[in-house]
């Protein structure tokens, strides 16, 4: 009598395994890449008139509002922009977003500009020497 040999088995746990631990190590990292907003590095940084300084309107990683180095209450804030921006219609509104701010916040922060009447709004961005540090 001839013995008989076994027949192959598969052991599909292992891959499993590697399947599940993959899937788990995909779920935690992806909502950390997170998009955020780093500011571009422009080739010229030259205004469109030297004269008219632009307002300058920061935006922290948390959506706290400054102009210049205060920090005001959004309503504060958007009083003080409309009177300095009625005074002199032609100067710019340069929105400054932190480097850890989302797109949401800087949006929502052009979005409150635009309302209060402020149609000359940019985005500030590095100068060609201050993006090679």
């Amino acid at each position: 009598m001839k013995k008989s040999l076994p027949e192959p088995d598969m052991n599909v746990t292992p891959l499993v395994d590697v399947v599940l631990v993959l899937l788990i190590i995909f779920m935690v990292v992806t909502p950390a890449l997170e998009s955020k907003v780093t500011l571009p590095t422009a080739r010229s940084t030259s205004p469109a008139d030297p004269n008219a300084e632009p307002i300058v309107v920061s935006i922290s990683e948390t959506g706290v509002m400054s102009l210049g180095e205060h920090e005001y209450p959004a309503e504060e804030l958007e009083s003080r922009v409309r009177t300095m921006h009625d005074a002199h219609p032609e100067r710019r509104v340069l929105v400054k977003g932190d480097r850890r701010a989302t797109y949401g916040i800087v949006a929502r922060a052009m979005d409150r500009l635009q309302r209060i009447g402020v149609h000359n709004v940019g985005l500030a961005v590095k100068g060609p020497q201050e993006g090679k540090s």
